[in-house]
């Protein structure tokens, strides 16, 4: 009893004596940072009430570690007197006055190193912030957002493996995968992550997800071509209203005979013709395969071209390929 006694006399006289510094050594970084660590447990409303004095009297940077360290703190807590505190951090962490600001510095700053790569510009922060941790780690999560946005892994994925099951074959350490792609965009940030490989534990679960959309992703990536080429024939017609009635149903034909050719009739056809039927119309498409003249028409060629154009754009044969990180 003496010892809790004592340590709530202690943390009381701490209390006080923080309160009575002078402005210069209350709000040192180091000083805060001591009162943060005395009272994150045992006192968290005492930090808690702090805050709005505490973020009028220091740097922003400051603010900003302040702030995560209070989330942090908040989430372990389930006093809901303290949604409306939570909730002001989130918008403050998301506002990123603060991070907008650093981010906006970094580009400035590559500005001035023309002849060297520094990626997105981690090694940046690393450098500016190495006395907090806690900041580091932040921005080594907005700047993951950010590489998370530029790769697109689930492309990256179907245009380098056939299968998920090969992909797991060949990457048997998933976020060791997710590093050495990132490694790509920013070493500095790889070498982090190889050191917190916690900090890819969002991104990592983001990959089952892929794992089971698997082939309903091939099936809608195929789906949005055919519906492009749909698009761009009924497109191609229209531009040739003018030339009147049997001008424009021979040109029809033309495209039916161009898509039975490239073997995706049946899809457009239910996409410009929902309620016809396409038995005369594949009737039609082998009358004109055996004369053979239509092939010559500059209309068909250019409705030939248009198809095949957009077939090519599938993600497997046309989209730049990363480095594949198992080939390293």
């Amino acid at each position: 009893m003496d010892k809790i006694s004592n340590l709530e006399q202690y943390k009381k006289i701490k209390k006080e004596k923080f309160l009575k510094l002078k402005e210069k050594e209350k709000y040192a970084y180091a000083t805060l940072r001591n009162i943060f660590e005395t009272f994150k447990n045992d006192d968290p409303d005492f930090l808690i009430n702090l805050y709005p004095d505490i973020k009028n009297n220091v740097t922003e940077f400051w603010i900003l570690e302040f702030l995560l360290r209070l989330e942090k703190l908040l989430d372990q807590q389930e006093n809901m007197d303290h949604k409306k505190l939570k909730l002001y951090i989130e918008i403050m962490m998301k506002g990123t006055m603060i991070s907008s600001a650093v981010l906006d510095n970094i580009k400035e700053v590559k500005k001035s190193f023309t002849n060297l790569d520094f990626g997105k510009g981690f090694v940046f922060i690393t450098y500016q912030f190495y006395y907090s941790e806690m900041i580091i780690e932040h921005f080594a999560k907005v700047f993951l957002d950010f590489i998370s946005d530029d790769v697109h892994f689930e492309n990256l994925l179907h245009e380098n493996y056939q299968s998920y099951e090969e992909f797991e074959r060949k990457n048997p350490n998933l976020k060791t995968y997710i590093t050495k792609v990132i490694e790509n965009h920013d070493n500095a940030l790889s070498y982090y992550l190889y050191q917190h490989p916690n900090l890819l534990e969002p991104m990592a679960s983001s990959f089952e997800r892929i794992k089971t959309n698997w082939y309903r992703f091939e099936i809608n990536a195929q789906q949005e071509i055919i519906e492009t080429i749909a698009d761009q024939i009924l497109f191609y017609i229209f531009m040739k209203k003018d030339q009147g009635p049997n001008f424009i149903r021979a040109l029809k034909n033309m495209a039916w005979y161009a898509c039975y050719n490239a073997g995706i009739l049946d899809e457009v056809f239910e996409i410009l013709e929902p309620d016809a039927d396409i038995k005369s119309i594949r009737l039609l498409c082998m009358k004109l395969k055996e004369s053979k003249h239509i092939t010559l028409s500059p209309e068909y060629s250019n409705i030939k071209k248009l198809i095949e154009q957009n077939l090519e754009k599938t993600p497997s044969y046309t989209r730049k390929k990363e480095l594949q990180p198992d080939k390293k």
